[in-house]
């Protein structure tokens, strides 16, 4: 339901906001996650419908954003990814003792939001590293294969992924570890 501020807020425009309730949306984190070493990026693909995708799923209760972005990509693929700091501007406060406009973070590289059978969907995107020398494999839940997942190019990810939003995400995480390895290059990277 959409609502419009009220007119003490003693701006000169009414700011428009919407209003979900905690039983219309679902907090859920994804990965971009990179072998740096071989630079591949991990992909999957649902065994029953074909949609190719990057690892996500909905946060539990009490459950960080960033633990819930690494479980869910641990349970899709079996593949243990760590955060992978970046340089993307945040507008979440740095830390006190932190005065750099450079600063390396782990906070969400992005975020979007789609429905899904009626629901609010509200993804927020990390950056994750992992071995890809595990390979390729499927995920099994009850028996049954669900998931497929592999490791794959830039360019091989980008014709494989269904969702334009997912390649946006690729391509925004790969930029941001492009400068993050040229940073650690020169030495001046985490």
């Amino acid at each position: 339901m959409s609502k419009t501020s009220d007119s003490q807020d003693h701006s000169d425009q009414a700011i428009p906001y919407d209003i979900n309730y905690s039983f219309d949306f679902v907090l859920c984190s994804g990965t971009v996650t990179v072998d740096l070493r071989r630079g591949v990026l991990l992909t999957i693909k649902s065994l029953s419908t074909g949609v190719s995708f990057l690892p996500r799923g909905r946060k539990r209760a009490g459950e960080t954003l960033i633990t819930a972005a690494v479980r869910a990509t641990r349970e899709q693929t079996r593949i243990d990814c760590r955060p992978l700091q970046h340089d993307m501007r945040t507008l979440a406060p740095a830390p006190a003792s932190t005065f750099s406009s450079n600063t390396w973070t782990t906070e969400p590289l992005a975020m979007y939001q789609q429905v899904v059978k009626g629901k609010r969907e509200v993804i927020f995107w990390y950056i994750t590293e992992a071995d890809s020398s595990l390979g390729h494999g499927t995920h099994e839940q009850a028996g049954t294969p669900d998931f497929a997942y592999c490791w794959a190019t830039k360019e091989q990810a980008w014709q494989a992924l269904t969702y334009d939003a997912d390649r946006i995400v690729v391509r925004i995480a790969l930029q941001a570890v492009c400068r993050l390895s040229q940073a650690v290059a020169q030495g001046r990277g985490p």
